[in-house]
């Protein structure tokens, strides 16, 4: 990821070559899943992922690794980015919803080997456990058999499993743990069962997963170089989604006024022309990374002054590290327009100074929530 002076490096979501990649001792970026944690021992502690409004465990949306190169205590860095599931929590420019957290590792620690993971070579099959002993990192905690995060209470029947909260042991039970039970209690009884904590799953109550990949913005000129056609089927794409959104049932009359209505408060908003522009250089971009500068506001209304970006509770400055854009919305399966999940862009700050506590590994970041002008047009919409 991108120091602080240099230029915005993007991410895009890809289906990663080998699956392994995203697990921890690789130090992924990418989305959903389950988190790849990087201190495998001082997870965060479960009230910390609970939704503010609903109170129900937040899910995993996606990570970033970003070191911090002339910190050394930042040798490995990751921040974390988790949000509720239930779209009524999702209500406009509130941030209640979701979680952010940092956590960082020197090059020596207790979890990782202090030299780089193996490349794999195309085709070839690798698993956790055939993976060399250096970066197979050992198991430090238990996890919940759902979504991947600390997991405090045991399946009361085979006890070889952990989940977070009932609604996660119940999800599980009827995903087909209830099939399985009876044989992991015999397994564990005999020894011969031993739960991996970086093992995946993929379920309905997670996000897809992917790997993030990014690359440095284009500049205005590169981006000039695009021809017409290109930018012409940009345009039209965008506008064939604002006159496909279904606006509540009115009659055609109605429907008209409220769609042009609609366009024309986007197109009022400086901001959101500045936005469109921008992005049309890489219409894919699903994030935007450059800690220490500024993000790309997707409205003139709603955002953050610096009275409003709260200190980090160890008294230092916070400051933009990278924004999550609302062209992941369409890879989240979340296009319900009614309760659901929507944003017009979501600002990550950290700590300037990189805090470190002995009592806390991972660390509560600021999230603030940007949505589009008000059309009632959502996020991902647009693109």
């Amino acid at each position: 990821m991108a120091d602080e002076d240099s230029e915005v490096e993007l991410g895009f979501v890809e289906k990663p070559e080998n699956s392994i990649t995203l697990s921890s001792p690789f130090f992924p970026s990418k989305v959903g899943g389950k988190p790849s944690w990087l201190d495998l021992e001082n997870l965060p502690p479960l009230q910390l992922l609970s939704c503010k409004s609903c109170k129900k465990q937040m899910v995993f949306l996606l990570q970033v690794y970003a070191p911090v190169h002339e910190d050394e205590r930042c040798f490995h860095r990751t921040v974390f980015v988790f949000c509720c599931k239930d779209g009524k929590c999702h209500k406009k420019d509130s941030s209640e919803a979701f979680l952010a957290l940092r956590n960082q590792l020197p090059r020596k620690n207790k979890f990782y080997s202090s030299t780089a993971p193996p490349i794999f070579v195309e085709g070839e099959t690798v698993t956790l456990k055939t993976l060399d002993s250096r970066f197979r990192p050992r198991n430090f905690a238990c996890l919940c058999e759902t979504c991947g995060c600390l997991g405090d209470k045991k399946c009361s029947q085979c006890h070889a499993v952990s989940y977070c909260c009932r609604d996660h042991q119940v999800f599980d039970w009827k995903a087909g743990h209830r099939k399985k039970c009876s044989k992991l209690a015999e397994e564990l009884a005999s020894g011969k069962v031993k739960v991996d904590m970086q093992s995946k799953s993929t379920n309905k109550l997670l996000f897809p997963e992917f790997e993030i990949i990014t690359e440095p913005e284009p500049s205005e000129v590169e981006s000039e170089e695009r021809s017409e056609k290109e930018r012409m089927k940009d345009f039209e794409k965008i506008t064939k989604k604002l006159d496909q959104v279904d606006l509540g049932g009115q009659d055609d009359k109605e429907l008209e006024k409220l769609a042009m209505a609609g366009k024309e408060d986007i197109l009022a908003d400086k901001q959101f022309r500045v936005f469109k522009k921008r992005i049309t250089r890489q219409p894919d971009q699903m994030l935007r990374y450059q800690r220490g500068a500024k993000p790309l506001f997707v409205s003139k209304q709603h955002q953050p002054s610096n009275e409003l970006i709260p200190k980090c509770s160890c008294g230092a400055n916070r400051q933009f590290e990278f924004q999550i854009m609302p062209q992941l919305l369409n890879h989240l399966g979340v296009d319900s327009v009614e309760e659901s999940i929507d944003w017009g862009t979501i600002l990550i700050y950290t700590c300037t100074k990189n805090c470190e506590s002995d009592t806390v590994a991972y660390h509560e970041e600021f999230v603030w929530k940007q949505d589009f002008t008000d059309t009632g047009i959502p996020g991902n919409a647009l693109f």
